[in-house]
């Protein structure tokens, strides 16, 4: 019901955009840059935002009037949510991480990083082509070296 409540709520044509900023950082003015981009040729396209970081979304909010996201608990210090030692409702929480990806599966465009599952599931689900997609981590040289040393490994 959640994902149907959210999806009809952002309209048209939205864009998803997938922000893992915890334990596994993706270059985030690089998100940020493309999202810019992509505003530019439709202003009031909605946005939906899929994080674990607070401060990720309170800057997102400061600068996007057209962004939505979920209710869910982000810790302040920036720790994992999804960590074993936390105090948080982990079910609420899994559930939550299940609303996110299925209605960035939704969205008509993902900016994310290929690196993720969840970014990836969330391709899966909506069978997105490449064209809906825009991987931050595309160009990393992190990230291609990595490949190159997995693949000759």
């Amino acid at each position: 019901r959640e994902v149907t409540r959210l999806t009809a709520q952002l309209g048209a044509n939205p864009i998803g955009i997938h922000v893992r900023y915890t334990d596994r950082k993706i270059p985030l003015n690089s998100a940020l840059s493309i999202l810019r981009k992509r505003l530019m040729q439709v202003p009031d396209q909605p946005i939906f935002l899929a994080t674990d970081n607070a401060h990720v979304q309170r800057k997102m909010k400061m600068e996007f009037a057209n962004l939505y996201h979920i209710n869910k608990h982000l810790p302040d210090n920036g720790e994992r949510l999804h960590w074993p030692a936390t105090d948080v409702a982990k079910l609420l929480e899994a559930e939550n991480a299940l609303i996110d990806m299925w209605v960035l599966s939704k969205c008509t465009r993902l900016i994310y990083s290929r690196q993720s599952t969840f970014s990836q599931t969330s391709v899966y689900l909506g069978n997105m082509a490449r064209n809906q997609l825009d991987d931050v981590d595309r160009n990393s040289p992190k990230v291609l070296l990595k490949q190159l040393i997995q693949y000759y490994a």
